[in-house]
């Protein structure tokens, strides 16, 4: 059985994704390509993100991550050539924050 965390992190980790993946292509014109590769993902997840193919729930989460910020410091590591590891561990980082964690588990 899976903690209450880990539960959160199922939610938490796309909502992250998506914020970082819709800056890198929206504002900063990566291609979908190019945005799946520096977050460690498949294009295909990318498109999915854009296209808004994920539950209330991501979406809930993901609004609540752009309102903060929590997904600029991944966008300026990207931005500056950071390696996916690197980036990998910061969206991971984020997305098991305790504010975000919070947020999913409804605190």
């Amino acid at each position: 059985m899976l903690a209450d965390c880990e539960k959160a992190i199922k939610f938490t980790l796309p909502a992250v994704r998506i914020a970082v993946a819709s800056a890198l292509v929206g504002e900063h014109k990566f291609r979908q390509a190019e945005a799946a590769r520096v977050l460690g993902v498949a294009q295909a997840e990318v498109s999915k993100y854009l296209n808004g193919r994920y539950s209330a729930r991501v979406r809930r989460l993901r609004i609540g991550v752009e309102r903060s910020g929590i997904h600029k410091h991944i966008v300026r590591l990207a931005l500056s050539g950071r390696g996916t590891a690197v980036i990998s561990k910061n969206v991971e980082e984020a997305a098991s924050s305790a504010r975000l964690v919070g947020m999913a588990m409804g605190n």
